[in-house]
Order: C-alpha cells, then structure tokens, then sequence
C-alpha cells in the first residue's frame, strides 16, 4: 500500500468538496481502450496512443493524458491525498469537484504545477470501487485554455468496465524469466510500467523471506550525463531505510548500460539484502527493486534480473 501512496500522492493535489454529480457513459466508437486497462477514453484531437506512457500524448504541445491502476480500494486511495503531502510535492490546489460516475463515487482534481519554469494545469480524475482504483492525470501548459477545458472533458467521459478480463504481460515491452529466483507474479500498475513478483504472488508477500522484485519503466526525455550519481540518488529515494551500500557496479543487460547496487537495510529492526539496477535506455530507463531476508536469495535475484530483453 505504501509504494502506492509515494505514486499516487506524487500527482494531485485537493482542499474544497462541491456537490455530487451523477454522471452515465456508455462505450461509443470515438472511446479507445488503453492498453493492458479496463479504461476507454475520448482522447481530444491531436492526441495519439503514447508508446512511452499508459495513456494519449499531444505531440505538438507536449499535453498528455496518463493513466494509473491502483490495486486497492477506492476508500483507501481517496483519504491518503490530504493536503500536506500534496503540498510537500510543490503542487498547487485549485479546485476539488465530486462524481457519481456509472454508479463509482469520483473525485476531479484542478491544480497546477510549476515544471522547468513553465506553469502546467492538471486535472486528475480518481474513480474505483471497494476492490481497485484507478487515476487518469491530463497535463498541458498553462496558455493552452481551450486544451485544459477538453482535458476535462475527455476525462469525465470514461468508461471502466470493472469486469473487462486484463493480461498484464501485453504491454510490457519485455521478457523476464523469474523462475530463476522462484518467484511469481503478483500485481501490475500502469498498465504494465511497474510489475511486482513474489515468492507466493501475493503483495505483500506473506512467505518467510519476503522476497520480492519490483520492475519499473520510467520514460527518460533527457540524457542523464552522471549515471552512477543518478542510480546513488535514485536508489537513495526508496523508503527501504538504508543500513549500508556494500557496492555499486557498471552493468550491462540486453545490450543497455546501467549500474547495481547490493545494500543492507533495516525493515522493522529485520536486516534485509537489496538488489537495485536502472538501465539507461534512449526513452525508457528500466529499474530492478529486489528485496529479501534470506541472503542467499540476491544471487537468484541478479540471476532473474539479468535475463531481462526487450521484445
């Protein structure tokens, strides 16, 4: 649950409550199913299917539209987007509105963010139910205002079809053979863009050595010049509380370059082995998070790492 509040709460932010609207979409021709989702949307003109993201994309103004599953309940999602934490991530509140949204209880959150200079407008809509939940964040600049307004719109025209059948696996982009470190899948986020495997396939895993490994794709716009700097700082901001770096090496992985890290951390006074690698691709960097009790286990997570490729 916590690894879902760090990237949930890293996108919104929300004060004042209006009243409820009730709002039924039904599925037209003009809806597109995101990939690997329950969820269809109206993307706006000028907006295409993302091969970098879970979502559309507006390549001519930098808009996008990206979507977030979160395996948990609407209940529990809703309440861990108070103030002070959105606060904490420079996000501006604006405006909250209330949904009924076939039947799911939504919230549209209106706020804004400064990024590299330029101010950003950001609707995110939250909808689920007592099982899962899902966000869908539209991000544009600021003197775009015609854009922002159908952003909105495309939003609140969703259709969830919480008994659409989802294979995580179709839109990964990649094969990874966890066997060698007996593990099993257990969840999938973004539509595939994290993917988390355990000993027992449940998160939290309730097996004796915990062990569990948490692949990541993040989209890189820019080339990262001190590689070894970012992995350190990156690797720094997981909330594992970091005991030592025993070491950090160059590593190469499908032909991508990168760097691991083997560390000791300390999980209510339990001292566990961690094995992180990030690989610097041209657009998506990769990122490795394994974690256990039993040190012998890491060998067997470098060993499932490293038959990571691309498809």
């Amino acid at each position: 649950m916590k690894k879902i509040f760090l990237i949930a709460i890293c996108l919104v932010s929300f004060s004042a409550v209006f009243g409820q609207e009730k709002i039924e979409n039904t599925i037209t021709d003009a809806h597109v199913n995101i990939p690997s989702s329950k969820v269809s949307l109206i993307p706006p003109a000028g907006y295409t299917k993302s091969t970098l993201i879970s979502g559309f994309q507006n390549l001519a103004t930098g808009s996008s539209i990206v979507f977030i599953d979160l395996p948990a309940p609407y209940s529990k999602i809703a309440p861990a987007f108070n103030r002070e934490n959105l606060i904490s991530k420079g996000i501006e509140f604006l405006s909250k509105e209330e949904y009924i949204i076939n039947g799911l209880p939504a919230i549209l959150i209106n706020a804004q963010q400064s990024i590299s200079g330029s101010m950003y407008s950001k609707k995110l809509l939250i909808l689920g139910n007592e099982t899962e939940s899902i966000m869908i964040q539209g991000v544009c600049n600021n003197l775009n205002k015609a854009e922002i307004e159908t952003i909105k719109t495309t939003l609140l025209a969703i259709v969830y079809d919480a008994e659409k059948e989802i294979n995580p696996f179709d839109n990964i982009g990649y094969t990874l053979d966890v066997s060698a470190a007996n593990l099993q899948f257990a969840n999938s986020m973004m539509s595939g863009f994290s993917m988390t495997y355990t000993t027992d396939g449940k998160e939290p895993t309730a097996s004796e050595d915990k062990t569990t490994l948490i692949v990541t794709k993040s989209v890189s716009k820019l080339p990262v010049e001190d590689k070894k700097g970012f992995a350190l700082k990156n690797f720094k901001n997981y909330p594992l509380g970091l005991e030592e770096i025993e070491s950090i090496n160059e590593i190469m992985i499908d032909g991508i370059p990168g760097y691991e890290i083997f560390a000791k951390c300390l999980n209510n006074e339990e001292l566990s082995r961690v094995y992180h690698v990030i690989l610097f691709g041209d657009q998506i960097n990769y990122l490795f998070m394994g974690q256990t009790f039993e040190k012998k286990k890491i060998k067997k997570l470098k060993s499932a790492i490293s038959t990571f490729s691309r498809i």
